[in-house]
């Protein structure tokens, strides 16, 4: 990671992976220590696991409830965990990737302050094919 942000100079700011693959919770404690928001995503992780990787400085739960495994236990299943713990904010795809009722209790469970609304879509999502530069 040290080398990932030296060759970008200092400008990675946020990392989401999934917390139960092997070495990503000493991996998460390393970034977080550089400063680097931590966020939790593309997960089939155990709601224990989501405790350590919390613990150790993960602070973001990416696109909550998009594309989540087949089968979700309804009791105790990780988007309950995420949205139970408060040192997590949630940002979530707001553009129908969704049910707008869901977005409703996520909003309730975690707060508005709490929630980042993002989308899948940029400006050129709907351009013709060809070369085109996205300015920032």
């Amino acid at each position: 990671m040290e080398k990932f942000q030296e060759a970008c100079e200092g400008r990675i700011k946020c990392v989401t992976l999934a917390p139960e693959v092997k070495g990503a919770i000493a991996f998460i404690k390393k970034a977080a220590a550089l400063g680097i928001i931590i966020g939790i995503g593309h997960t089939h992780a155990t709601g224990e696991v989501i405790e350590e990787a919390v613990q150790a400085g993960a602070r973001l739960s990416c696109h909550l409830g998009n594309a989540p495994s087949a089968f979700l236990s309804g009791y105790q299943n990780l988007i309950e965990k995420q949205l139970a713990m408060d040192p997590l904010m949630v940002s979530i795809i707001m553009d129908g990737s969704i049910f707008p009722g869901i977005v409703k209790d996520y909003i309730r469970a975690k707060g508005i302050d709490r929630i980042i609304p993002t989308t899948d879509s940029i400006a050129g999502a709907k351009a013709f094919p060809g070369r085109y530069t996205l300015e920032i």
